[in-house]
């Protein structure tokens, strides 16, 4: 049995997704599955006032 951690970032904590998989094949699968659907916002932080 696998489980499958995903790690965006260092500044993040680890996510593990739910489901265990019976091969490393499948957890892959899952992880760039989880991946694909992913949904990305960027936003424009405001400018550093310089004093």
């Amino acid at each position: 049995m696998y489980s499958a951690w995903i790690k965006l970032d260092d500044s993040l904590p680890w996510i593990e997704l739910e489901k265990a998989f019976q091969t490393k094949a499948e957890a892959q699968k899952a992880v760039q599955e989880v991946l694909s659907k992913a949904q990305i916002k960027i936003s424009k932080l405001p400018n550093k006032k310089k004093e």
